[in-house]
């Protein structure tokens, strides 16, 4: 009975609750129901904010202040959490993400780099260049045993040192090592260089040594000598004197201290094997083709200042016309062609414009033959051959005279030539003097030519003394006995005898 009593009542109680919940607004520290993940793992519901939020039963009603500072605290907690452990999974995950992007540029740096290793001589003839692909793995030790046997002159391993960007390599330090060293501004200019190539390092090292002796080099020497000027060829030999008396130099320093090893002057133990580990770091660090070059700087000065002012001059010109003749490339080589030698300016414009004169084909060479050997007054000459024609034709009284006549029209052009007016002026000057009668049908100029005495003048200019024994001057019947007899025909005359024949 009772629960047949109180069953409509507990319904009609539950109704009233359930109306009065949906009544009761939203506070603003209810918790919110939306998820931004829609399928979350058991490990993210039980460690995120939001799985939280999604566990919890929501309740509605009106809350006590104390119940929703707890209800705060306890969510600003819960997102701190969070936000920490979401700050440890993005650590743990970024070395993994950075080893996987440094992975690549180890093995790209471990692969194979071109090396071109060079003297810093700053010589064509002298300096050398070696080329080669190597590993990124190898070491500089390894580097100077392959320079040692396979560069002109096998250098000893001991007098190799190599260097990057004025920097001393060590032997431990690997080929990866020196390409991490390099600026980034270099690695992009080498990027543009290489665009449309193989993508392969590159790397340039400058190698500190001595020049070394090449059994190749005369032979060689000529043909890179023939495109230098005398400047050039004056700096490369002061290097090569330099170059051979430093190494006398370094070769007797090393006798003397393996003298002094051999004779037990250095101190032993640990105080003597300090002295060579510094003589060796010093002379590791000594900048062998710097000074070098400054000694050989030094030599080249003192050699110019015995040559002078002009000669200095005619090098420097030389020195600048080869340059700029270089700078323009192949596309003026064949409108210029470059004069090597202490030539002045003003001979070399006038050897331009003669080689400029020669210049055509096989036409322009028949021309320029013709116009040399024909060098005919075409007005006059045409003018004479024209009479002789008329006259010849009109005016001959006999056969002969006609035929002479005509002959003569072509002859005015064959006397115009040029050999045959050299050959009529050989004629006129080895004729000597001629009559009177026929130097007074000549010019002024050539009478006064025809009629001089050459001996005489030439007595003149240079005194008997000089010109006596010469055999044109024996030939016009002058001889040194001539004088004394001429004195004795005098004697003769007025009958002078000589004392030492009276007696």
């Amino acid at each position: 009975m009772l629960s047949h009593f109180f069953k409509p009542i507990i319904l009609a109680a539950c109704l009233l609750v359930t109306s009065i919940e949906a009544r009761i607004p939203l506070s603003k520290n209810r918790l919110p129901l939306s998820v931004r993940n829609e399928h979350l793992s058991l490990y993210q519901l039980q460690s995120s904010r939001r799985s939280l939020f999604g566990v919890l039963r929501v309740c509605g009603g009106e809350q006590s202040d104390n119940a929703s500072d707890v209800e705060s605290d306890s969510a600003s907690d819960a997102d701190e959490l969070s936000e920490s452990k979401a700050d440890d999974e993005e650590e743990e995950n970024q070395p993994e993400s950075d080893e996987e992007n440094a992975q690549p540029d180890v093995a790209s740096m471990a692969g194979p780099v071109k090396l071109t290793i060079k003297t810093n001589l700053n010589c064509p003839i002298s300096d050398q260049t070696l080329e080669f692909t190597a590993s990124g793995k190898r070491t500089v030790e390894s580097l100077k045993q392959a320079i040692s046997k396979t560069m002109r002159g096998r250098p000893p391993l001991q007098t190799i040192t190599l260097k990057h960007s004025g920097r001393t390599l060590s032997n431990d330090e690997t080929v990866s090592s020196i390409l991490a060293d390099v600026d980034s501004d270099d690695e992009e200019s080498d990027a543009e260089d290489t665009i449309g190539e193989e993508e392969i390092d590159k790397l340039k090292l400058t190698l500190d040594i001595l020049p070394p002796i090449d059994p190749k080099f005369g032979t060689e020497m000529k043909e890179k000598a023939d495109s230098m000027s005398t400047k050039e060829l004056l700096n490369a030999y002061c290097l090569n004197v330099v170059g051979m008396r430093l190494g006398m130099e370094l070769s007797e320093a090393e006798m003397e201290e393996y003298e002094k090893l051999i004779a037990g002057s250095t101190d032993e133990g640990v105080n003597g094997n300090e002295e060579i580990e510094s003589q060796s770091e010093e002379k590791s660090t000594v900048n062998q083709s710097l000074q070098i070059r400054k000694r050989a700087a030094l030599l080249q000065k003192q050699m110019e200042v015995s040559f002078g002012d002009e000669t200095i001059q005619l090098m420097e010109q030389e020195h600048e016309r080869i340059k700029a003749y270089l700078a323009e490339g192949a596309e003026h080589a064949s409108t210029s062609e470059v004069v090597y030698g202490l030539v002045p300016e003003a001979a070399l414009s006038q050897r331009n414009r003669r080689g400029r004169s020669v210049r055509g084909g096989a036409t322009m060479n028949i021309k320029r033959v013709l116009q040399r050997n024909m060098n005919v007054n075409w007005a006059d000459t045409t003018r004479n051959s024209l009479l002789f024609l008329f006259f010849g034709y009109f005016g001959g009284r006999n056969s002969f005279s006609r035929t002479f006549l005509l002959l003569s029209a072509p002859l005015c052009f064959f006397l115009q030539t040029r050999p045959v007016k050299v050959a009529i002026k050989q004629a006129f000057y080895a004729i000597g003097e001629p009559p009177g009668i026929l130097l007074s049908l000549l010019p002024a100029p050539q009478q006064a030519i025809m009629s001089l005495n050459y001996v005489s003048a030439m007595k003149e200019l240079y005194g008997e003394d000089v010109i006596r024994g010469e055999n044109w001057y024996e030939d016009a019947g002058f001889d040194s006995n001539d004088e004394d007899d001429g004195m004795d025909e005098y004697d003769d005359m007025e009958g002078y005898t000589d004392s030492d024949d009276e007696y």
